[in-house]
């Protein structure tokens, strides 16, 4: 038969009260077969969720980073833990985990333009980069959607930024409202 110990700590002198909620049905509280630390989910540190769009259209000819982001606050949406934040194009985590970075510009391409849009991220502050989830348009309009797992191991180090190319004459990233270009960033669990 397993057994439960409780051990107290000899250097503490605060007291731990076990209290049982106002209720009237039995419950059971089944503890993991392993070892770790209970987590305050007011704090929710393993859970994250945040949402951002473009304020306005970018209509910037040839390679670029995509700017003027602003975080969604409308009261339908809601965010979950503290904001990602965006600097001269360079997103910044707010903590280390897995996060999942869900890319969605809308394209707006004008006859037979091609627009192209990706994810670029780097692990030791940009002296090198990778690009991920290349989304391609030509002469349509609507979103498109990628996504990437990030292991944020360092949030100084890693980073990332939105790239976009070959934005024609009278073609466009649609911005100004949230289900027009947008980004969610979703933590999923500790790195």
């Amino acid at each position: 038969m397993s057994q439960i110990k409780l051990s107290p700590n000899a250097s503490g002198t605060g007291v731990f009260t076990i209290s049982a909620p106002n209720g009237n049905t039995n419950r059971t509280l089944t503890l993991p077969d392993k070892s770790g630390t209970l987590v305050d989910t007011s704090e929710n540190p393993f859970l994250a969720y945040d949402i951002w769009y473009l304020t306005a259209d970018d209509t910037t000819t040839g390679l670029h980073q995509v700017d003027g982001w602003t975080r969604a606050t409308t009261s339908n949406i809601t965010q979950i833990g503290s904001a990602m934040s965006e600097s001269n194009s360079y997103w910044t985590f707010p903590t280390t985990g897995y996060w999942l970075i869900t890319w969605a510009p809308f394209f707006v391409c004008n006859g037979t333009d091609q627009i192209q849009s990706w994810i670029r991220f780097t692990t030791d502050n940009d002296s090198t980069y990778s690009d991920v989830g290349n989304l391609v348009a030509t002469g349509e309009n609507g979103n498109r959607m990628s996504q990437y797992l990030f292991d944020v191991a360092d949030t100084s180090t890693h980073k990332f930024r939105f790239i976009a190319d070959s934005i024609g004459s009278g073609s466009k990233l649609y911005g100004g409202a949230v289900g027009r270009t947008y980004a969610q960033f979703m933590k999923l669990g500790e790195t």
